[in-house]
């Protein structure tokens, strides 16, 4: 069960009107979202399926904003990471 393995902070809420503050890991980073889309440090939005896995290499920027009216989850399968902070959209 993938859901057994996300770190601490388990699957976060991202809210409709919000995105998660950019950031960036010194490690490769894999995430479970859940109707997200994909902002990379461009600033290029990559539209996700409803339900995706998602592999971010170590260095590069990245934030989670939601793909609809409705809000978002993400949840990071590496127990380094940090949790998400929100900010509006």
């Amino acid at each position: 069960d993938l859901t057994s393995r996300y770190g601490s902070h388990g699957m976060e809420t991202v809210p409709a009107g919000s995105r998660t503050q950019a950031h960036r890991h010194a490690f490769l980073s894999l995430y479970h979202t859940k109707k997200l889309d994909v902002f990379d440090e461009d600033g290029t939005k990559h539209a996700l399926p409803e339900h995706a896995l998602v592999m971010v290499p170590p260095g590069v920027e990245h934030s989670w904003i939601p793909n609809s009216n409705a809000a978002g989850k993400v949840g990071s399968l590496d127990h380094r990471h940090e949790k998400q902070n929100l900010k509006a959209a």
